[in-house]
């Protein structure tokens, strides 16, 4: 949705609104990840030794739900301005300040993203905790896909 100050169609809006829909289906499967990853932890004997990262995952991945929300109703509303406009679509002013409001998001959910990885990472060093590849694999690629 970078492109919005450049140019926009009522047909780009419905694209990114069904781009923003199917953020729900990542981000969910990341949360399975992570529920998978507590599920595991939570039958292996060395828990104590590893410690339980599951408060953090779960805090993230409400963070990453709710930026998916925010997303997903700005893509909406922008299609819902396209009907109200007849297809002219915002001026250019709003499609600028919109812009710049998307790339803000993209740039908070980035350095969140970076922040739980980097942490994760810290952690697993420091306990060789199981399952980070799960998180890996989950919660961070939900994370990126989020800010394009």
């Amino acid at each position: 949705m970078g492109d919005l100050a450049e140019g926009w169609s009522g047909e780009d809006a419905y694209e990114r609104l069904q781009e923003a829909r199917e953020l729900d289906r990542e981000v969910g499967e990341a949360r399975e990840a992570v529920r998978q990853a507590e599920d595991s932890l939570r039958l292996n004997p060395r828990r104590r030794l590893v410690g339980d990262p599951s408060d953090e995952l779960r805090e993230a991945m409400s963070t990453l739900e709710h930026s998916v929300i925010l997303i997903r109703g700005l893509c909406r509303s922008l299609v819902d301005l396209d009907m109200v406009t007849g297809g002219r679509g915002p001026d250019p002013e709003l499609r600028a300040a919109i812009g710049r409001l998307l790339g803000a998001v993209a740039d908070a959910v980035r350095t969140f993203g970076d922040h739980v990885a980097a942490r994760s990472a810290q952690d697993r060093d420091c306990h060789e905790r199981p399952n980070h590849d799960l998180l890996n694999n989950g919660f961070a690629p939900a994370s990126r896909h989020v800010i394009h």
